[in-house]
């Protein structure tokens, strides 16, 4: 790693770093006066304060994980830093320790500097309880900021870049949620013929109160890591609830872990695509084309259940199909529609028309 650019980039990016330690700082202070406490004072007050560092260090970690590469989103910018002598993969090494020592030590600052707060206002804050809460929200937040790096990697432009992060950021929201409702509506599932079966109704609700997006962090802290740090019994780990959290707890870091080596391997791409929209089949038109198709499954196999009314299909195909094309020229930047997305139209087409006919076996069947 080059000394001198590291300095120079620190410096560079200093001003993000005091916006957000100030940030931090300021709100971790002021939550420990405001909660308002239960009878487990110190233990409540403590647990739901550390959701603030948390929180605020998951926003940031996008931001620097868009930092990253800004240089690659316009022509002039690449062409400066390609010409460094140094070696490409160096650079981005280098802007990713970087910016995980802006996104770190604030947490670690605000976070320590709350136990002594909580501490000084209600008592001692037991080790396993700051440590505990200490060592999930670092893990994560460098899980966040890895997992962010992809749509920011891949991009060339700005507008490519938040695109990219919206795309991504929706897949992860979604996450398993249509395919439990399709469980949910099976006869195999039973979900919707049984009111009483707890499968469907669980994995729905697990899906939806804890998507793999950037909030992830914090909703699964706040469903598990924090009723255990406070007393909660393990057993609770072989409900259906516990257990899609702690798969998305190993698979969110893992995911990170992927992402993060895609974004430091990367080949840089020559100076005159720097700063110009993608063409032709890729990786990202891919992920937009399955988002969308996840989409048309949960539409299709939630149609008749909330309307009963069979006109609302037709409706909903029309709607989403509108909605689709709008989305895809936005990505494309035309409005004349590619051959490269014809398949992903079709793909959508057949998972509407099996969700559809899925709700429609376990409505009447």
């Amino acid at each position: 790693m080059n000394p001198r650019y590291f300095l120079w980039q620190l410096r560079r990016w200093l001003g993000f770093g005091i916006v957000y330690l100030s940030l931090t700082l300021g709100v971790t202070v002021l939550v420990p006066f405001l909660t308002k406490p239960d009878a487990n004072v110190l233990t409540s007050v403590f647990s739901a304060s550390s959701l603030v560092p948390l929180s605020f260090g998951s926003a940031f970690a996008i931001l620097m994980a868009g930092l990253t590469f800004s240089y690659r989103y316009s022509r002039r910018s690449s062409d400066y830093f390609l010409s460094l002598p140094t070696h490409p993969m160096e650079v981005r090494l280098t802007r990713m320790v970087i910016s995980l020592v802006y996104i770190l030590v604030p947490y670690i600052l605000s976070h320590f500097l709350l136990a002594a707060i909580v501490a000084l206002r209600f008592g001692g804050v037991g080790a396993g309880l700051l440590f505990g809460t200490f060592g999930y929200g670092l893990a994560m937040l460098v899980a966040t900021y890895l997992l962010f790096l992809f749509p920011f990697a891949r991009a060339k432009t700005v507008f490519e870049a938040l695109f990219l992060l919206v795309l991504v950021n929706a897949i992860f929201s979604l996450d398993l949620l249509p395919y439990d409702l399709y469980v949910f509506l099976s006869p195999m599932g039973g979900g919707y013929n049984d009111p009483n079966a707890p499968t469907g109704y669980m994995s729905m609700i697990m899906s939806a109160l804890t998507p793999m997006g950037v909030s992830f962090p914090s909703l699964s802290y706040s469903s598990i890591i924090a009723p255990l740090l406070l007393g909660g019994k393990i057993d609770l780990a072989v409900d259906l609830n516990a257990c899609f959290t702690v798969a998305k707890m190993v698979a969110y870091p893992l995911l990170g872990l992927a992402s993060g080596a895609t974004a430091l391997f990367l080949k840089e791409p020559s100076g005159e695509k720097m700063g110009v929209t993608s063409k032709g089949p890729s990786v990202e038109r891919y992920l937009l084309h399955y988002f969308m198709a996840e989409l048309a499954l949960m539409l299709g196999s939630s149609a008749l259940v909330f309307t009963g009314l069979q006109i609302i299909p037709v409706i909903l195909i029309i709607v989403y199909l509108v909605f689709y094309y709008g989305v895809v020229s936005l990505y494309g930047r035309s409005f004349v529609p590619s051959k490269y997305d014809l398949p992903g139209y079709g793909l959508s087409l057949a998972f509407f028309l099996i969700g559809i006919i899925t709700c429609a076996v376990a409505m009447y069947a």
